[in-house]
């Protein structure tokens, strides 16, 4: 994962660097080596950081349907966060293989 990512996919959520950490249950500096590229979020981490972007997804769609997102109904930066989230995960099962 680069760090620019998980900077970008923060931003996109509009959270702070410690509402990040609170949210995903990892410490501020874990969140800052992140984005600094000096480490990376375990699998546990980014399946959080998924879990967080779909609820925020969720409630702006005011969709009830746990299985369920249409896509096209967001803006153009959730459009992108969404699919930086799904390369993160395509890049994390490729280095676990």
């Amino acid at each position: 994962m680069d760090e620019i990512a998980v900077r970008q996919i923060r931003a996109a959520l509009g959270m702070s660097i410690e509402q990040f950490a609170l949210a995903i249950g990892v410490s501020k500096t874990s969140v800052k080596n992140w984005e600094a590229g000096l480490s990376k979020p375990n699998q546990a981490n980014l399946l959080k950081m998924v879990e967080i972007a779909v609820t925020m997804v969720k409630g702006q769609s005011g969709l009830n349907e746990p299985d369920f997102v249409y896509v096209g109904d967001f803006d153009e930066g959730m459009k992108k966060m969404l699919r930086e989230m799904a390369a993160l995960i395509r890049r994390m099962e490729k280095a676990k293989s």
